[in-house]
């Protein structure tokens, strides 16, 4: 047993008789040695019988670490470009916190001594840059040598498209009208889903309007009959300023009728019959109504119209607050009326129902006319009937009711 408890170099134990085991060496065995292949070492100073140590290791008993930014066999290789400065493991050269931007940094390469590719850049190269006629750019930050991006990116580095409907070059170009509110494509401005309506897909920018006279889907529709053949709304086809004769509608596409004729089909036809007339020009086919003429029967010669004021009308025994003057006034009747003040608003109506020879009513014209035809609305052919055709005499004469004029 050895007395001071410590074993002279290359052995250990309590009596000191057994030598250090495989790749120990030193006082006792406590140094590893690192020799090359698992070779073995002298046990007392630990030097490698082969001389060549481990990877990662160096000095005589190959015990000692790589120096700092060192790595492999005999510490001969050099560390990559480690983050913050940080050495790689000595044994494989591994860089466990990744690398500084500008360098490669996957499963299979961990060392970082592969700079980007020239169109890649940052950290792990996971940016790409986009230099003007493909120039590399620097790996660490992606700024272009001539600062100069290529068409449809922007910024220091290259890398940011063309936004807010810009592209081109430095992104000075303004996009076109592409359909859905789309942007167009960031480097040549193109508007792969088509254009909006009033716009052509020709040139494929969707910066041509349509050519007078045509709108909608790529400009493939005819305007309808706009007044003055004046151009359309591009987009919805409407005309502005109303439509051409014999058409109505907000395109202009409809033709007239309802007896109406004319520019948006705002004059009324007055045809015999309530029969349609031209719709360009309003002229009859068969003949005017009574009390209009002309060539297209446009000539009123009617004596009581709408609004009348050089006529009075009187009426005896009348109905609540109603006025004679109601009879021609031209004004609509209610449909049926809620109230007397709603039915004195249209009509004259007499005092009572329940019998006749109860009230009469009288017109004054206010200058002598020649009459040739007299037409009477009123709201029940049991008041009109009685006794209207023998006062009136010689005069052509026609009732009607259940009618909403009251003149």
């Amino acid at each position: 047993m050895c007395t001071a408890g410590l074993c002279e170099p290359g052995w250990y134990g309590q009596s000191c008789s057994q030598g250090c085991p495989f790749r120990r060496f030193g006082e006792n065995c406590s140094t590893e040695c690192n020799c090359f292949n698992n070779s073995t070492c002298d046990k007392i100073n630990g030097i490698c019988s082969t001389g060549l140590c481990d990877p990662g290791w160096k000095g005589q008993s190959c015990s000692q670490v790589c120096d700092s930014g060192t790595y492999g066999n005999q510490c001969s290789s050099s560390c990559g470009h480690c983050v913050d400065g940080t050495t790689c493991n000595n044994v494989n050269g591994t860089c466990f916190g990744g690398c500084i931007n500008g360098y490669f940094y996957n499963a299979t390469d961990t060392l970082c001594k592969t700079p980007c590719d020239g169109i890649h850049f940052g950290k792990g190269c996971n940016k790409t840059c986009h230099c003007e006629s493909g120039i590399p750019c620097k790996n660490g930050n992606g700024e272009c040598p001539n600062g100069e991006c290529a068409a449809g990116w922007t910024s220091q580095a290259c890398d940011t498209m063309c936004t807010n409907g810009s592209y081109g070059y430095e992104c000075k170009n303004m996009c076109g009208k592409c359909a859905n509110s789309l942007p167009c494509n960031n480097v040549n401005g193109t508007c792969s889903g088509g254009c909006l309506d009033g716009y052509i897909l020709t040139d494929h920018l969707c910066k041509t309007t349509c050519q007078s006279g045509f709108y909608g889907h790529n400009c493939s529709k005819p305007c309808g009959h706009c007044n003055k053949d004046l151009a359309c709304n591009i987009s919805s086809g409407f005309c502005f300023h109303g439509c051409n004769a014999g058409f109505n509608g907000h395109l202009c596409e409809t033709n007239c009728g309802n007896s109406t004729f004319g520019p948006n089909c705002a004059d009324p036809c007055h045809c015999s019959g309530n029969s349609q007339c031209d719709i360009f020009q309003g002229n009859c086919s068969n003949e005017c109504d009574i009390g209009w003429a002309g060539f297209n029967c446009s000539i009123d010669l009617n004596i009581l119209r709408r609004n009348t004021t050089s006529a009075t009308a009187l009426q005896s025994k009348m109905y609540s607050n109603c006025s004679a003057h109601r009879a021609i006034d031209g004004i609509d009747a209610p449909v049926n009326p809620s109230n007397d003040a709603n039915l004195c608003a249209a009509c004259s109506v007499a005092q009572s129902k329940s019998s006749v020879h109860v009230s009469w009513w009288q017109l004054d014209l206010g200058s002598m006319f020649l009459v040739k035809f007299i037409k009477i609305f009123g709201r029940s052919s049991k008041y009109l009937e009685y006794n209207f055709v023998k006062s009136l005499g010689s005069f052509d004469t026609e009732l009607l009711y259940n009618e909403k004029l009251c003149y």
